[in-house]
């Protein structure tokens, strides 16, 4: 049985959850121009600082180390929820064309070095995205709860020390509600439950890393400065080169794509998954690998969504191109 300061302490989450619910809009607040909070506590906001400068630098890749704790070590998915949030930006960088070079790696090299800059000379990179979890709290009174994840990013130019971007938000999901009648208590309970899952924390995960990439400003050299495509251009191909023609991992071209595609296939976001699998596809065409390039072919034909039929026709008209050339220097 809930005792009395229970059941207020739960109807009082409840009442914050239905205010926050009928507050749903995100303010986005440019800490530089005067504002250093949301307007109401109960406001969401995500909050960011673009150095004058950030658009001239060329950010050709981003080293996106583990996230600091700063919630403490009190919290039993402390560490599972500072991994899903990283994952999450690393996704959300890749679908705005932003090369993160691979997390095994990058782990790999941060154990064996002390500072931001050797890890950068280690990678050969130069750009850091450190990011922390600011807060993780379960709010759970039986018929109703509460899940925010808040996160904090810096990303840093390390050959100066310079940052050039900074965000921090906290994204929330809530379920259940105030019981009326028995019924009622039944379908909170559920919903309360269901919002404690562990896909409802991903979720919440990767709503946070999209509010705050949202922020991130265009850097020269990245998705403001890919070219006009030509008349054979098709809009997945221009998807791609969004995504970005140079892309430089230590795994590789292909392969990095390819874990775009496993990342968001996952999750269930086919438009993405489908142009990351046909900018592998366009990489082994591109280099004259035509084995892997029909692998990717029958990947994309086992995806019954349109985004994966379109990619398909688009990587079996590429095939087809570079299959005429080969042919046509073949005769000379």
């Amino acid at each position: 049985m809930l005792g009395r300061m229970d059941l207020i302490r739960g109807c009082a989450a409840v009442a914050v959850g239905a205010l926050v619910a009928g507050c749903s809009s995100v303010r986005y607040v440019d800490t530089r121009g005067g504002h250093q909070g949301p307007l109401a506590p109960w406001e969401p906001s995500v909050r960011f600082a673009v150095a004058d400068d950030a658009a001239r630098h060329a950010v050709d890749c981003i080293i996106l180390p583990q996230f600091e704790n700063g919630v403490g070590s009190d919290v039993p998915t402390v560490a599972s929820v500072m991994s899903e949030a990283r994952r999450a930006i690393l996704g959300q960088l890749a679908i705005q064309g932003l090369v993160v070079l691979d997390l095994a790696v990058v782990d790999a090299a941060a154990s064996s070095v002390g500072t931001r800059a050797e890890l950068a000379r280690a990678l050969g990179c130069d750009f850091v995205l450190d990011g922390t979890l600011t807060e993780l709290r379960v709010d759970n009174a039986g018929f109703y709860s509460r899940v925010a994840i808040g996160v904090a990013l810096v990303l840093t130019d390390v050959r100066h020390g310079t940052p050039l971007w900074r965000a921090d938000h906290t994204a929330q999901s809530h379920g259940g509600g105030l019981p009326i009648s028995p019924v009622s208590l039944g379908m909170a309970l559920l919903e309360a439950s269901n919002n404690l899952s562990d896909a409802q924390r991903l979720r919440v995960c990767d709503e946070l890393a999209r509010r705050l990439i949202k922020t991130l400003p265009a850097f020269s050299g990245d998705r403001s400065g890919a070219g006009t495509p030509d008349a054979e251009t098709s809009p997945a191909e221009e998807r791609v080169q969004r995504l970005d023609q140079r892309v430089r991992t230590v795994s590789g071209e292909a392969t990095a794509y390819l874990s775009i595609f496993t990342i968001e296939a996952e999750r269930g976001r086919h438009e993405a998954a489908a142009t990351a699998l046909l900018a592998a596809g366009l990489v082994f065409v591109r280099d004259g690998r035509s084995a892997p390039a029909s692998r990717v072919l029958d990947l994309l034909n086992q995806g019954s969504q349109a985004p994966y039929r379109a990619a398909r026709d688009t990587l079996e008209r590429a095939i087809q191109r570079h299959s005429k050339q080969e042919n046509g220097h073949a005769s000379l």
